[in-house]
């Protein structure tokens, strides 16, 4: 069953474009964005053309859609002011009859503090891997499909995101997209889509 789809060409900037794609359930989608500067600029066009905040007449969207970016939505806090624990943005941001238990728990055996001292830090205070993985199994609790990419995350971090959405999407069916500028992942991906440079 397919989730996301183009049937046309998407002009991104002046000089790249987005081709038709198509994106199925229960999958993981590698969007290879060329461009090298314009990087940020082409994230900016697409995302949200997923998130549907962005109308084209080309793409449809079957189901919820959530881009789980850099930072993590900061739930009754007043900014510079408070920051919740992580405990307390676990309880008000992530479904559990969305997530297992068994992901939830490995947000504390990655981490080098002990599971009581990093329920009592603050998320503003989280390193940055683990900010992406929370805000991603947040993003998973209220959507069938999951946007992010891997910029800013080290290299042992975007490994273990990676093993754990796979399993998340293979466990539950929900679908990954995945955003960077690695064009390598042979094997590592369900489906491919590359932004184009017009000719």
């Amino acid at each position: 069953m397919k989730v996301l789809e183009s049937t046309k060409d998407i002009e991104v900037l002046d000089k790249f474009y987005l081709p038709p794609f198509s994106v199925n359930e229960g999958s993981l989608h590698h969007f290879f964005i060329r461009g090298g500067g314009y990087y940020w600029q082409i994230l900016e066009r697409i995302i949200p053309i997923f998130l549907n905040q962005k109308t084209s007449e080309s793409v449809n969207i079957y189901k919820t859609v959530c881009f789980a970016g850099a930072g993590l939505k900061r739930i009754g806090y007043i900014k510079g002011i408070f920051s919740p624990t992580l405990q307390e943005y676990i309880e008000k941001n992530i479904n559990v009859k969305r997530i297992s238990q068994e992901h939830i728990q490995t947000i504390y055996h990655n981490s080098e503090s002990d599971k009581s001292k990093l329920l009592r830090t603050k998320i503003n205070k989280l390193p940055t891997d683990l900010h992406r993985f929370i805000s991603i199994l947040s993003c998973f609790s209220k959507a069938d499909v999951v946007v992010f990419n891997f910029l800013g995350i080290s290299p042992i971090g975007t490994e273990y995101i990676f093993s754990m959405v796979k399993n998340i999407v293979k466990e539950k069916k929900y679908t990954a997209i995945i955003l960077d500028d690695f064009l390598d992942v042979d094997n590592l991906y369900d489906s491919h889509t590359e932004i184009q440079f017009k000719k």
